[in-house]
């Protein structure tokens, strides 16, 4: 189970989706080795204008993008990736602006 953990996440919701449909693992994992997954990894993912300011806001906000991506996979999108960046990147930008509204609001009642 440990050596389950240390793989990326990825691969673990790769490893579900194939548990669930039957689907040969090879197969739900062969399109994260394909290039528009790695364009989609390496450009619009880590893009500074769309990603949380923290630490933890840019790990919340992948493992959500690829929660979604999972979801989306399991129903047999093609464009998953995508569909789970247009979906999550609003979500993002209005819970960084919230927090940083609630933050501002802190200090000025100092």
């Amino acid at each position: 189970m440990s050596s389950l953990l240390n793989r990326p996440i990825t691969t673990q919701l790769s490893l579900v989706r194939s548990t669930i449909t039957g689907v040969p693992i090879l197969a739900e994992l062969s399109p994260a080795s394909g290039l528009a997954f790695q364009l989609f990894i390496f450009f619009m993912i880590t893009d500074p204008r769309t990603t949380p300011s923290t630490r933890k806001g840019r790990m919340g906000y992948a493992v959500a993008i690829a929660a979604v991506e999972a979801l989306l996979r399991f129903w047999r999108n093609q464009n998953a990736p995508f569909f789970a960046l247009f979906v999550t990147s609003p979500i993002a930008m209005i819970w960084e602006w919230w927090r940083d509204c609630k933050a501002s609001r802190h200090t000025s009642d100092r």
